[in-house]
């Protein structure tokens, strides 16, 4: 048995046992990234990535942590509404930051410096040195040509050549209605 419905008092109740067996496997995982973490802390990172890797498990091990003491030491935890929602709010906005230590600079390159932060990764992988691997050419081309074209009825709409040393083209479609004016 897992958890029980208790009618009476309108609320679940769980088995210590298995609540224990769960928090077993969650801290082995723990145990295991940070023996993984820990050899792993000779590589060299070109990506800047030990940083957000450490927030993200200081983070993420803060929220293991207050789930373990709520499920472990407060007896009330089961029957305080106040605690399972303190509890959920924790997990949502520790999951939350988690995520975005990670994918801020990512995604605020991307929105606001696309074309750059396209050739810094295409420079990364150029010193990376594995073009087979990557399935690009080393000598892609650095320009990027907008080439518009005005169409009487509709937006205008562009097609960026970005990338069509790869093999393939990407294509972006910008919509307008300015028409130039």
């Amino acid at each position: 048995m897992t958890v029980e419905y208790e009618e009476i008092l309108d609320m679940c109740n769980f088995n210590h046992t298995y609540v224990l067996c769960v928090l077993v496997v969650i801290w082995t995982i723990w145990a295991y990234t940070a023996v993984m973490s820990w050899k792993m802390r000779k590589i060299p990172f070109c990506f800047n990535e030990r940083v957000e890797i450490f927030a993200t498990f200081g983070i993420l091990l803060i929220v293991s942590l207050l789930n373990s003491m709520c499920l472990l030491v407060i007896s009330i935890y089961p029957a305080s509404l106040g605690w399972r929602t303190a509890l959920v709010y924790t997990n949502h906005v520790g999951a939350s930051i988690g995520y975005w230590v990670v994918m801020w600079e990512p995604t605020y390159a991307c929105m606001f410096h696309r074309d750059e932060y396209f050739q810094y990764w295409i420079n990364i992988l150029k010193e990376d040195q594995m073009e087979r691997e990557y399935e690009y050419s080393s000598n892609l081309n650095t320009d990027t040509t907008l080439n518009l074209i005005e169409y009487p009825d509709i937006p205008y709409k562009a097609h960026s050549t970005h990338g069509s040393t790869l093999g393939s083209t990407a294509i972006s479609d910008i919509y307008t209605t300015d028409h130039g004016n």
